[in-house]
């Protein structure tokens, strides 16, 4: 940040700047965390870090290559070119220089955008500004992996006094990484999306959203010169994603607020977990046994209590537990109280013992067990305890039982029970009920807890990204982002064979 910006916006408090900063940058980082660039279905999950925060705290420092502050509105161009000279840019993806210094023509932002490689005279010309940008061999000390956001306008226009409104400012600097990332100015077809050529006056949640016009772009730029990125394992609140430690994620606090109130937003307390104190009980994304209306869904008629489908292991210290859907935990995994009442673990059943059961005339889904090696039914392993003269009783747990289903309510065939007794006989017999659940073709089954359905191939239990929802009457809820994070990634040094530039200047709609 500039000497401007720390002074005329934060009276020279360098906290509330640096805050200001990073939560603008929050909010940024979520809208392009959540965004499906290649439109396979999937949030692409590509946001920012930050590797290095300057602060400029006075204009005759060595240093300070900026332009010094004025009151009258300088050009952007200018201001950016000379930004373009500081050397720790070689160190970075990306550039940005917040300041409080007004520029011509209403303009919010500066920034580089990269054109697609082309050939020239038969020489290739390598794609040049925007991320992951390095100096030209004809100019060696020009960084083009820049851009500026301002946070003054030169008249009155939608400010409060000459400073923008906080959401302009969030839409300013996610627009100009947009063009850092390739992207170009929506055309008239996508109207009123991020790349928008002038800032809307009127707020709708599609001013957050990269259209279709400018993803193409976007993907193409990563393509031809995303090297600077890099992977991170790390979970974000935020991205659309529900990763480790979070069940649910709504994107960002906009999406949140119109389109899945069961959802605490990025930035809350609690934040990416449903939000019971609105009395929601599950959230779609985790499953077959929750409704759209984010309650557990009915589905005893099937066989499968869905209260508290959610739990999940392991289990608290020393203590045993169940999990899921009829299951109980064995270290980090649930598997079914099918093999559990017996000692063992659950497997998924193969694709053969399902298909071909030749013992049925429909393909049918049913439990399996690993059993001296081998992964069999649930049925087949007692049976063949059972065969070897061998007690069942002795294999169960202690004081095993098993819950029936109540007799008034109206069940689905799902399975079977069936008595096994020891082999004393007489007065010292002693029987035990086993339950089998067994479902046909297109009903629910049961697999290491979570519910899934039926098929040829076996249970087939959707993952998180096959199932998240549209939530049913979702209804606006305020949230506020607090939380910061860090902004632009380690890079490359990458030399050009030629440069094409181009600098787009947006400007501020009266």
């Amino acid at each position: 940040m500039d000497k401007s910006f720390l002074n005329i916006l934060h009276d020279d408090d360098i906290k509330s700047a640096v805050t200001n900063i990073l939560q603008n940058i929050d909010q940024v980082d979520s809208i392009f965390r959540s965004t499906d660039f290649n439109n396979d279905g999937v949030p692409d999950n590509i946001g920012f870090k930050v590797k290095h925060l300057a602060v400029l705290v006075s204009e005759d420092s060595p240093v300070n290559l900026i332009p010094p502050y004025t009151n009258i509105p300088m050009a952007g161009p200018d201001y950016l070119i000379r930004f373009t000279n500081y050397e720790i840019l070689r160190d970075v993806c990306l550039g940005v220089a917040f300041t409080a210094q007004s520029f011509q023509n209403n303009t919010l932002g500066v920034s580089y955008t990269a054109l697609k490689p082309v050939f020239y005279h038969n020489v290739f010309k390598l794609p040049v500004g925007g991320i992951c940008d390095r100096p030209t061999f004809t100019d060696a000390d020009a960084h083009l992996n820049v851009l500026v956001i301002s946070s003054r306008l030169p008249n009155d226009t939608f400010i409060t006094g000459k400073t923008v409104h906080p959401r302009l400012s969030t839409l300013s600097l996610a627009h100009e990484l947009g063009h850092s990332f390739g992207a170009p100015h929506d055309t008239q077809e996508c109207k009123g999306y991020l790349m928008g050529s002038h800032t809307p006056e009127k707020e709708e949640r599609k001013n957050y959203i990269f259209s279709e016009c400018s993803k193409p772009h976007i993907v193409q730029t990563i393509l031809n010169q995303g090297y600077c990125l890099e992977d991170s394992e790390e979970a974000f609140c935020g991205n659309g994603i529900v990763e480790q430690g979070e069940t649910c994620d709504c994107g960002t606090w906009r999406d949140c607020a119109e389109l899945d109130v069961c959802c605490i937003p990025r930035g809350e307390k609690h934040q990416c977990q449903v939000n019971w104190l609105k009395q929601y009980q599950c959230h779609p994304s985790q499953g077959l046994c929750c409704t759209q209306r984010c309650v557990y869904k009915d589905l005893i008629q099937y066989g499968v209590n869905c209260k508290r489908f959610e739990k999940a292991c392991p289990c608290p210290p020393g203590e045993k537990c169940t999990c899921g859907v009829d299951s109980e935990c064995i270290d980090d995994t649930c598997h079914s109280l099918e093999c559990t009442r017996m000692n063992l673990e659950e497997c998924k059943c193969p694709y053969t013992d399902v298909n071909t059961n030749e013992d049925n005339k429909f393909s049918k889904c049913h439990t399996c067990c690993s059993f001296e090696g081998n992964c069999e039914s649930s049925s087949t392993v007692v049976h063949t305890i059972v065969s070897r003269k061998e007690d069942i009783t002795a294999y169960l747990k202690q004081n095993y039982t098993f819950k029936k289903f109540p007799r008034s309510v109206r069940i689905k065939k799902f399975g079977h029970y069936k008595e096994f007794c020891n082999q004393a006989g007489g007065i010292n017999s002693s029987c035990t009920l086993l339950f089998f659940r067994e479902v046909i073709e297109k009903d629910y089954c049961i697999l290491f807890g979570k519910v899934g359905t039926c098929r040829k191939s076996g249970c087939d239990v959707p993952g998180i990204r096959q199932i998240y929802p549209v939530i049913i009457k979702a209804r606006s809820i305020s949230g506020s982002t607090n939380r910061s994070v860090e902004f632009s990634i380690t890079s490359y040094i990458f030399l050009l064979l030629g440069t094409t530039c181009q600098i787009i200047l947006d400007l501020y709609q009266k």
